[in-house]
């Protein structure tokens, strides 16, 4: 399961500010790495919510209320 959107756009924000302490070597890489994996995992979390909300979307649709 995602996280949040926002959960994950703080440990973006987390691993840039790390970023610019300019770490060495490995754990600059592993950094980057985790940033990589963030980034794309905030563009998965957005495309969920998106189809989740989408009035248009058969798997995502809310459910019409009964008059």
């Amino acid at each position: 399961m995602l996280e949040e959107p926002c959960i994950i756009q703080m440990n973006i924000d987390r691993y840039i500010a790390m970023l610019t302490d300019h770490p060495a070597g490995e754990q600059r890489t592993r950094i980057e790495l985790l940033l990589a994996e963030a980034r794309a995992e905030l563009s998965q979390a957005i495309s969920a919510l998106a189809r989740a909300i989408s009035p248009g979307d058969e798997a995502g649709a809310a459910v019409p209320l009964q008059p």
